[in-house]
């Protein structure tokens, strides 16, 4: 186990002379993986840093250099959430690796995503981006899955507000459809977001013959792995040739939670995927 230096903010700069604000963990010496976080989006990234940080050092302490990322619009990085495309968050996500991948050569790299950042994870790696391996946590890994989940959103709040919920429903597609932007929990989704979502997933062969895709489930009571909800959704990429591995943690749902809360279990076991043993302490 080696002891990490501090965590590292700065700016990387962008093509068109913005900037996305980044936070790199080294470790003591030569690091044995690269790690690229892909953040959840809107108010589950918010509740989602402490975890995600603590995370990220821990990983750092057992032997990667780890890269958190704010995508383009979202937390410090520059540009307005409501203009933010796939596109220019899968540049982001190029960029992230291309960043790590020449600071540190021929280590093998780790896609890390939470929620709907898998979905972003899964779409860079399309386009292009090339990982070694992928960690999704709580992952989000169908479009339509995402959309449901910020109609289901909005909705809570019409159904407080007296509305129906069908109606809003409706309503938030026909908005898209109409090419504007729909605000869910306080941030805008554009119509570009919405549209992409709709785009089939093709998975691509990975680097290497068996390369991991790893999924963990977070809940707050155990279960089998193999119950999680997403191993059906995941079958291409496995005939595309990647090893998945499922994972199920006892823990918070902290990506929701109005409370500060950790996740001690889940930020184990993911050392314990990369590294094959137990977070440092």
């Amino acid at each position: 186990m080696s002891r990490p230096s501090g965590p590292e903010p700065f700016f990387l700069p962008d093509a068109s002379g913005g900037h996305r604000f980044c936070v790199s963990h080294e470790p003591e010496g030569e690091p044995r993986a690269l790690v690229l976080h892909c953040h959840a989006f809107g108010e589950e990234l918010n509740r989602s840093r402490r975890v995600v940080a603590r995370c990220a050092r821990a990983l750092a302490g057992d032997g990667a250099a780890v890269l958190q990322m704010d995508l383009k619009g979202c937390g410090d990085s520059s540009g307005a959430s409501i203009s933010a495309s796939w596109q220019e968050w899968e540049a982001d996500v190029r960029r992230g690796a291309s960043w790590l991948k020449q600071r540190h050569p021929g280590k093998p790299l780790w896609l890390w995503a939470h929620r709907a950042g898998a979905l972003l994870a899964l779409r860079s790696v399309l386009q292009g981006v090339t990982a070694d391996h992928m960690l999704l946590w709580q992952p989000v890994v169908k479009g339509e899955d995402l959309v449901k989940d910020w109609i289901r959103q909005r909705s809570a709040s019409a159904i407080a507000e007296g509305r129906g919920a069908q109606s809003e429903a409706a309503a938030m597609r026909a908005s898209w459809e109409g090419g504007e932007a729909v605000e869910v929990m306080g941030y805008p989704v554009s119509a570009d977001l919405y549209d992409g979502c709709k785009q089939p997933l093709s998975p691509v062969p990975p680097v290497h013959a068996g390369n991991r895709l790893v999924v963990v489930e977070v809940s707050q009571r155990p279960r089998s792995p193999a119950a999680t909800a997403n191993a059906e959704r995941l079958s291409e990429w496995q005939q595309a040739g990647w090893s998945i591995e499922q994972d199920g943690v006892t823990g918070p749902a902290f990506w929701v939670s109005p409370e500060i809360v950790d996740a001690p279990e889940l930020v184990t076991q993911t050392c314990h995927i990369l590294f094959g043993r137990a977070a440092p302490q």
